[in-house]
């Protein structure tokens, strides 16, 4: 049995790096958490449509490996919003949202998030696809939740409970 504040599993998607999910309003997608990772979030505000890409490395996989495309910026946004398109999305109604790339284990020499925030924004804006709003390093672990039912991004930072980042 289902109550109005509960979400049944089979609804829930958790997301792992590397992966992208997509959504027309019957999912919640959560990007797991979200250390020097982002959450590359692309919706369709018109046609209720919507997506995440937990994108571990900046720049593109220089290494063949198809099933590692996804982990990097460049791979990932591009299947997402590829795969976007192929359900009706268009793209010049999307919209960017980006979460994560903190630098979770305080490092005085981090090398990663900096990278990682560039090659994403960089990505973001060679496809002409403005971001709306980002949440982008600190030190605190992120996560991002997509639920396109209630029209809604939330986000949390650290221990904090989810907060509404965007709603449309």
């Amino acid at each position: 049995m289902i109550t109005e504040n509960e979400i049944s599993l089979d609804k829930f998607v958790l997301l792992q790096t590397g992966e992208i999910a997509i959504d027309c309003g019957e999912l919640i997608i959560n990007s797991g958490p979200l250390g020097s990772c982002i959450a590359v979030v692309i919706i369709d505000p018109h046609k209720v449509i919507g997506g995440i890409a937990h994108v571990m490395s900046p720049g593109t996989n220089r290494y063949g490996f198809t099933e590692n495309d996804c982990k990097y910026a460049e791979g990932a946004i591009n299947t997402l919003v590829v795969k976007l398109m192929n359900y009706g999305s268009v793209k010049k109604n999307m919209k960017a949202f980006a979460i994560g790339a903190g630098n979770v284990l305080k490092s005085p020499n981090d090398i990663i998030c900096v990278p990682i925030i560039n090659s994403v924004c960089t990505c973001l804006k060679s496809l002409d696809i403005p971001v709306e709003k980002s949440v982008l390093g600190g030190q605190d672990r992120k996560s991002a939740i997509l639920d396109l039912k209630n029209r809604q991004i939330r986000y949390t930072v650290g221990e904090s409970p989810e907060n509404i980042f965007y709603k449309f």
